[in-house]
């Protein structure tokens, strides 16, 4: 096995299935100098992150957002911004990744982003890479100061959007800290240090808000228990009657019975509720665990 692929080996970014169909082994990777770089070939398994009990794929937003926080933990600073935000074909689109992930979740609890708030969103994406790639061109300290705004209106922005735009909020809250890290760098300022800890206590915070979104979302597909005269106990989930099967079920008193139909009820809420969580969440608990490690950092 060569340790490099020949580049016209490469898929092209932009054509259908780009990456979907990469041999075991090509994945991304942040190389020695810190930056990250999609021509290494390495072995696939070292490049899945598993985080918060769950495996992070590769090419994913939060697999992206779990390498930003590694560059941050190493103290590289503005060194990866170079590879996220680099005008050629082989870097990463983070706008795209957030906005076909924003589509994921929208399928999944059937709501949709307004075509304004995504048409906003789109301008901010593009106008926070505009703005790294200036920092980048001259490292003038003033766009340092544009991207601190920038990127925290980002953040709470798609935090106040709601689920569509989880990965938006864990990718832009990850960036605005490597923006404050740069700062730190640049001046070592130990206020700068204070406010990297501080703003991820920060985002720790807001991202919980996204829990509490998922389980209300959730708790509203459900009815609450009813009975139907010759049918016995239901519940509706999406509209749809839901039986309750009578095996293993008590057969009196009335009490017992409501009981266990309740249960059986409070158990289909809980395993819609785990589905949803592992495919919508999983990589922002993910990324929030790094945010505290990064919080914590002395």
């Amino acid at each position: 096995m060569n340790d490099m692929p020949e580049e016209e080996d490469m898929p092209d970014r932009h054509s259908e299935g780009a990456f979907r169909n990469f041999p075991l082994g090509r994945m991304l990777s942040i190389n020695h100098q810190g930056l990250i770089d999609i021509k290494l070939y390495i072995h696939s398994q070292d490049e899945k992150i598993f985080k918060a009990g769950v495996l992070i794929e590769p090419f994913t937003w939060g697999w992206i957002a779990l390498k930003i926080c590694e560059g941050i933990l190493a103290a590289i600073g503005a060194k990866i911004f170079a590879n996220i935000f680099g005008d050629k074909a082989e870097k990463i689109d983070l706008q795209q990744l957030i906005l076909q992930f924003a589509s994921i979740v929208q399928q999944l609890i059937r709501q949709e982003l307004a075509v304004e708030a995504k048409r906003n969103a789109e301008a901010s994406l593009s106008s926070l890479r505009s703005l790294f790639l200036m920092y980048l061109n001259n490292k003038d300290k003033m766009f340092l100061t544009q991207l601190i705004f920038k990127s925290n209106e980002l953040s709470e922005q798609f935090a106040s959007l709601g689920l569509p735009v989880v990965a938006g909020f864990g990718v832009c809250g990850t960036l605005e800290l490597v923006v404050i890290q740069e700062r730190y760098l640049v001046s070592h300022s130990v206020g700068e240090k204070i406010n990297l800890s501080v703003r991820a206590g920060e985002l720790i915070e807001r991202g919980k808000s996204f829990t509490s979104r998922l389980e209300l979302f959730n708790q509203s597909r459900f009815s609450a228990l009813y009975f139907l005269e010759w049918i016995g106990f239901r519940y509706d989930c999406d509209g749809q009657q839901i039986p309750i099967s009578s095996i293993g079920a008590p057969v009196r008193p009335w009490e017992a019975v409501q009981a266990y139909c309740e249960k059986v009820r409070q158990d289909h809420i809980a395993r819609e509720y785990a589905r949803l969580e592992k495919d919508i969440l999983f990589p922002l608990y993910a990324v929030m665990d790094q945010w505290k490690v990064i919080m914590e950092k002395k």
